[in-house]
């Protein structure tokens, strides 16, 4: 799994889950799963265009850090990524408390905040 946090003015972008998809009608960052032949970087450029139609190049790109992930069912290692931009719609750490997050993107954007 690849996700990004992008960040403007202290505030990051989240995106609306639709209804239908798994864990739907919540919020989450650009995120997924690399394709094979692809790197992280590659993976999280071309999500984040898609998902958002933000073009970043690799040397906008910062890595943040590699979580390894563990449910009863999988593992995975997790890679975060972050970039300064102008974004569409961006949240405080405090903001997201009000809203329906995807499963443990609470956790991470709390270890994000605090670097």
């Amino acid at each position: 799994m690849v996700s990004i946090f992008c960040k403007q003015d202290g505030k990051f972008i989240l995106l609306h889950r639709q209804d239908y998809k798994p864990q739907g009608d919540a919020w989450g960052i650009p995120a997924g799963k690399v394709n094979n032949g692809e790197t992280p970087e590659e993976f999280i450029l071309k999500e984040l265009k898609e998902k958002t139609e933000i073009l970043l190049d690799k040397k906008q790109l910062e890595y943040f850090k590699k979580v390894y992930v563990r449910y009863s069912e999988y593992d995975f290692a997790y890679y975060i990524f972050h970039a300064n931009l102008p974004a569409k719609r961006c949240f405080t750490p405090e903001e997201t408390f009000k809203i329906s997050l995807i499963p443990d993107l609470g956790g991470y954007i709390g270890l994000f905040s605090r670097g």
